[in-house]
């Protein structure tokens, strides 16, 4: 064991991580900050596609796989970059199998889908966080606190991008083409820091306002209100604008539009999960804020089919908030 100044100092073996996934996402995101994190290996990636899973491996000097059992053998924790259908049951065989699991947002496609993963993850006793990109971002939680020490009773946000226009960014992802694939996709980035402000929502409303379109209304249990819009066809953007505003007594606090350096933001995620200063993220990005964030979303979609408000029941226990 090393020796510095007559002390003897720990050797801490980097994590072996694998990466699920061989799409853009993966390829320009996931494996390059897995690949250039401290204390961390990208050793291997896994695919159904064996020239995609080469092409995203390769360059980081991972194992390429297309057997989820022997990839699973050789890593010590697994980040998803795969639709959440997907997602869901492959980190069920990874949590039981004792892995560390860095997991994409949405959680899962529906209520009942996250929580059958989130005991999954209980039962197996590991460490999961949800990537939740403005909560691994200075930036954000710069406003955030701000946000939370004005203690506001109101907020907006709004999310506009033209993410699903032909030739956008995902306008050839299935899932987030589907009639809520919008709001799945997007909601969670605004829920993440309204919850963290505002705390648990216990009523949701909202309505379609165009094809990729949604508008949201929410009661939290404090008595606060806020609402939330999106847009994933909106031409006149170059880029996705997302806006935030907090209200109190006398005083607007406004943040955005906010450029996520990615590659950060996911490094900042996989070192929360690794032994990173775990006070600084608190439950915020934990799988049961990840599954809170379903719930709300379940409740939107609930409310746009019924045509009327969807009440529930606030998380047991208390959700912390981010601080």
């Amino acid at each position: 064991m090393p020796h510095h100044g007559g002390r003897e100092l720990a050797v801490v073996e980097p994590a072996s991580f694998g990466l699920v996934g061989t799409g853009t996402w993966a390829a320009q995101v996931h494996a390059p900050a897995l690949a250039d994190c401290p204390n961390v290996r990208l050793v291997g990636v896994y695919g159904r596609d064996p020239g995609r899973t080469a092409a995203v491996a390769e360059p980081h000097g991972a194992q390429a796989f297309d057997d989820f059992d022997r990839f699973l053998d050789g890593v010590d924790a697994v980040a998803f970059a795969v639709a959440p259908q997907v997602q869901s049951a492959l980190a069920r065989r990874a949590a039981e199998a004792g892995k560390m699991l860095l997991l994409e947002k949405p959680l899962a496609t529906s209520l009942a889908e996250g929580c059958e993963l989130v005991a999954t993850i209980d039962r197996a006793d590991v460490a999961a966080r949800v990537f939740l990109p403005g909560l691994h971002s200075a930036e954000v939680r710069q406003l955030i606190a701000s946000a939370r020490a004005l203690q506001p009773q109101t907020a907006t946000a709004s999310f506009n991008s033209r993410a699903l226009v032909p030739g956008g960014r995902f306008a050839d992802s299935p899932w987030r083409s589907e009639p809520f694939g919008p709001l799945l996709d997007v909601a969670p980035h605004m829920l993440a820091v309204l919850v963290s402000v505002l705390g648990p929502v216990v009523c949701a409303a909202a309505t379609r306002t165009g094809k990729a379109a949604f508008q949201c209304s929410l009661d939290h249990a404090g008595g606060g209100r806020s609402s939330f819009s999106l847009d994933l066809l909106d031409e006149t953007r170059t880029g996705p604008c997302e806006l935030y505003s907090f209200g109190a007594a006398d005083h607007v606090l406004e943040g955005g539009p906010f450029q996520h350096d990615w590659l950060a933001c996911y490094r900042e995620a996989v070192r929360s999960l690794t032994g990173g200063d775990a006070s600084a993220y608190g439950q915020v990005a934990d799988v049961r804020f990840g599954q809170e964030l379903v719930a709300i979303v379940d409740a939107a979609c609930a409310s746009i089919a019924t045509g009327g408000s969807v009440k529930r029941t606030a998380p047991a226990g208390k959700v912390r908030r981010l601080g």
